[in-house]
């Protein structure tokens, strides 16, 4: 909605407000998918051990979009509390790259990566 400003004129600050509420509440939205995710994943991995498949890269991008929209929003709020989410957000979001990223070569290794 900034970088439009010149488009949207008179109205570009209520557009700015606007455009900054939705985001907020899609960042709630996904807020709820983490907490959702999490207590998924926590239930799997609590029932046994999750065996590794290429389709664990499917957590990452949206971790990732995550991660990117609370630092958006930190600063569009000008919020530190945000902005620290947003680090500590990033701070997982390595640690699924690297444990992603050690299964995928382990499974390339051992020919699995593509076994149903």
């Amino acid at each position: 909605a900034q970088a439009g400003s010149t488009a949207w004129g008179a109205s570009a600050e209520v557009v700015a407000t606007l455009s900054t509420v939705t985001a907020t509440a899609l960042w709630g939205f996904g807020l709820w998918w983490l907490a959702a995710a999490a207590m998924l994943l926590g239930g799997y991995l609590r029932r046994g051990r999750l065996p590794f498949g290429i389709g664990w890269w499917a957590f990452t991008f949206p971790l990732g979009a995550y991660t990117a929209a609370t630092l958006a929003l930190a600063r569009a709020w000008d919020s530190p509390v945000l902005e620290g989410a947003a680090v500590l957000l990033f701070g997982v979001l390595v640690v699924f790259w690297l444990v992603v990223t050690a299964g995928t070569f382990g499974a390339l290794r051992s020919g699995t990566a593509w076994a149903r």
